[in-house]
């Protein structure tokens, strides 16, 4: 059976974020960032990614690419980061 990965609303709580991180291990939170922020994040990540090398390892895969540090690289990687959702889950 293929795995689950359920989707919450932006508005999800902190405690049923941290129900399916804890059960299932990953959740998806529809549109908790807007649509601006994901432009402006892929502008300031592009040029990173177009070089990024592939992976070398069994676990990071042969063809898919990898690049570490993206809060380091963007300022919208930043604030979705320090999101108040995911600081209270973390």
């Amino acid at each position: 059976m293929p795995p689950h990965v359920t989707s919450l609303n932006f508005d999800a709580t902190p405690q049923n974020v941290g129900d399916e991180l804890l059960n299932n291990g990953c959740v998806i939170i529809k549109h908790r960032a807007s649509q601006t922020q994901m432009d402006d994040l892929r502008a300031e990540l592009q040029p990173y990614l177009e070089d990024a090398p592939l992976g070398g390892t069994e676990f990071a895969g042969h063809t898919s690419r990898r690049r570490n540090n993206l809060p380091a690289k963007s300022s919208t990687c930043r604030t979705l980061a320090i999101d108040p959702l995911v600081m209270s889950v973390c």
